[in-house]
């Protein structure tokens, strides 16, 4: 054993006698390579919990298959699950296909959908089953390019607000012209008519026809009198 090796060894032993918590041993692990074993043994010895493994499968890919299963003995909530879907790109289909089996809801769903292709097709049917929300929609507009027509179209058919209509005139150029249609009968304001002559050319000049003048325009136009 090396002189530095002795140091750390020597270090390790000190610490251990100060009863180190999880936190700490955690950061040894993910931070200090020569005791990175005999911190990541201690903390198994001290029941780790969730939190623990969920930052040892995200930072340290050596120890990351083994604190997996230690995860999965814990069994992992959707929270957990969704955590590594985002943050682990190697467990992304395991965590995925584990969490459609543990009944998912629509945020858990949307979070497949975007991260975990494999799934995407599977979880987007099983979202459509579980009324997904106008924010459910948007969501799946602004990250899944593969299903932003299909997800543009259930949004028109279910009330959208202008601000909906507005979201799929920015980002579902196939429905543009019909979003912007929609927008015009639905009591737009001049926001509202201001996006439309901006990002919709078909539907310019009817818009500016609709817009109405200001309190500021129109007092103007009075003390002009």
């Amino acid at each position: 054993m090396g002189r530095k090796n002795q140091k750390a060894q020597l270090l390790w032993d000190e610490f251990l006698r100060q009863n180190p918590d999880n936190e700490e041993l955690c950061y040894i692990v993910e931070c200090v390579k020569p005791l990175r074993n005999q911190a990541w043994r201690q903390l198994l010895k001290q029941n780790p919990t969730k939190e623990n493994l969920l930052c040892i499968i995200e930072h340290v890919e050596f120890l990351r298959n083994q604190a997996w299963r230690q995860l999965l003995k814990q069994k992992p909530d959707n929270k957990d699950l969704r955590y590594i879907i985002e943050h682990v790109e190697f467990l992304r289909n395991q965590a995925g296909q584990r969490l459609l089996k543990q009944k998912p809801d629509n945020k858990d769903l949307c979070y497949i959908i975007r991260w975990v292709e494999s799934f995407r097709n599977q979880a987007w049917q099983q979202l459509l089953t579980q009324k997904p929300t106008n924010g459910n929609l948007r969501y799946i507009i602004a990250w899944v390019e593969s299903l932003r027509d299909q997800a543009g179209q259930r949004l028109l058919k279910q009330n959208p607000t202008n601000q909906d209509l507005r979201y799929v005139i920015w980002r579902v150029e196939s429905l543009r012209d019909q979003a912007g249609q929609r927008l015009l009968k639905q009591n737009p304001t001049n926001e509202d008519l201001h996006y439309v002559i901006e990002h919709v050319e078909s539907l310019r000049a009817q818009a500016r026809q609709l817009l109405k003048r200001s309190k500021k325009e129109i007092f103007d136009k009075i003390v002009r009198l």
